[in-house]
């Protein structure tokens, strides 16, 4: 049985996951983008 706590604390791991794939990507880009 999923609670709203559970249901707070995933979308929170999953905002820090998609903002760690967000800066790597980021990183990378402009990585390429500086010769």
């Amino acid at each position: 049985q999923y609670g709203p706590k559970r249901d707070i604390c995933m979308r929170k791991e999953a905002v820090q996951v998609a903002a760690m794939a967000l800066r790597f990507l980021w990183d990378i880009s402009e990585g390429e983008a500086k010769p």
